[in-house]
């Protein structure tokens, strides 16, 4: 990650474990300051004691008055300039076995996790005309894939509204 002005205050989603964590640490190691965001606190904790991340602030992305409570916490320590919507959850059935409850659960997180973080961070990044949002989202939005067509349907909406955002916000662009 070149370029990376050091002074970034990067908020990544889902911090706690995975491709979250490996970006918290990868920011951190640019030279940003990192505030991870997830729904387990001793996890999240235990990044911040090795290093992985700075800061640490719990939310369930699914859940939009959570996610402004705890960003906005985040963005008292620093102004948050990079924001990583990284969290998701994937489950398995086949269609046929694959109920209304589990599509929208797969919505209300790999989307809607999305757009809750997005419009917590957008209006500030605009006005200081500064700022990245980066979503996270599964080719499985663009191909498909077996017994999992809720996480498919699920991920098409981050990719198109991640298109889309980038051509209304510059330079608070999304990725």
């Amino acid at each position: 990650m070149s370029g990376l002005p050091r002074s970034s205050h990067a908020l990544v989603t889902g911090g706690g474990r995975g491709i979250g964590r490996e970006i918290a640490s990868s920011l951190v190691q640019a030279g940003a300051t990192v505030t991870v965001l997830g729904r387990n606190r001793k996890a999240l904790d235990d990044l911040v004691a090795a290093g992985v991340a700075h800061a640490a602030v719990i939310a369930d992305v699914a859940d939009q008055a959570a996610m402004n409570s705890a960003l906005a916490e985040a963005a008292l320590r620093q102004p948050i300039d990079i924001l990583v919507a990284n969290a998701g959850i994937a489950e398995s059935a086949p269609f046929g076995k694959t109920d209304a409850a589990m599509f929208r659960r797969m919505l209300d997180v790999n989307f809607m996790g999305v757009v809750h973080a997005a419009q917590a961070v957008l209006r500030p990044m605009v006005q200081r005309r500064q700022g990245r949002i980066v979503a996270i989202a599964s080719t499985a939005g663009l191909k498909g894939y077996s017994y999992v067509s809720a996480y498919c349907a699920a991920s098409t909406p981050s990719s198109a509204w991640s298109a889309r955002s980038r051509l209304k916000w510059p330079p608070a662009a999304s990725r």
